[in-house]
């Protein structure tokens, strides 16, 4: 899919294992133009981006940035949520997905803020619910 700019754009909300194995496995198919990382750790998102960066020679010219404003994210084609809370032992899936629908209260007004015609893949337990 892409963007009105001709560029295609894709955000990835959550630098945990699950968001650098989307990250790595879309700049490696050259899906996109344009990849941001979004996290509430911004030291760990600019660690991710450093290190993606330093591995740019190998990726089609994509551009690779990250950060903590959501604003970085505007005008995305796809953006890819994979943030949320671990599921804590003895935790019912329900309990989890009251908690990780905590984070998405926070997260998915931002996304449809900033990139209002973007689709919205979602990668976060329990994912069945959390996608409804």
């Amino acid at each position: 899919m892409q963007s009105t700019s001709g560029r295609t754009k894709v955000t990835v909300i959550g630098t945990g294992q699950v968001g650098m194995a989307c990250v790595v496995s879309v700049l490696s198919q050259e899906l996109c133009d344009e990849m941001v990382l979004i996290d509430v750790a911004e030291d760990k998102v600019k660690g991710e981006v450093l290190d993606l960066q330093h591995g740019a020679m190998f990726l089609r010219n994509a551009t690779v940035s990250g950060g903590s404003d959501y604003k970085m994210s505007a005008n995305s084609s796809i953006v890819v949520v994979t943030a949320g809370a671990r599921q804590r032992v003895g935790e019912s899936r329900l309990d989890l997905c009251q908690r990780n629908a905590g984070i998405f209260k926070a997260i998915i007004p931002q996304v449809v803020e900033h990139s209002p015609n973007c689709i919205i893949v979602v990668i976060s337990n329990p994912v069945d619910v959390m996608t409804y």
